[in-house]
């Protein structure tokens, strides 16, 4: 049986942000859009179709999502990936 909820003025689940520990620097560039708009994890996740727990493990550097993933989150947030060729 669940508990109801009872709020606390808190949000869920202490409202704390994971610090980034990825080291891909597209994943980097992700997580620190999401944190300075403010957006939830539960959000993105509802937005783009990845789940909350696939963004959480890229950001504590567990994981490296799949391309098709990563663009969706990226264009969720209104950013392309663009591909160019090198020393150019």
């Amino acid at each position: 049986m669940r508990r109801p909820h009872r709020p606390t003025g808190k949000p869920r689940g202490g409202g704390q942000r994971l610090p980034i520990r990825a080291t891909n620097p597209i994943i980097v560039k992700l997580c620190k859009e999401i944190d300075r708009r403010g957006i939830s994890v539960i959000s993105v996740e509802r937005g783009s179709g990845v789940s909350h727990k696939a963004i959480s493990n890229w950001r504590r550097g567990l994981r490296v999502g799949n391309l098709a993933n990563v663009e969706a989150v990226l264009n969720y947030l209104g950013l392309d990936l663009v591909v160019k060729e090198m020393g150019k």
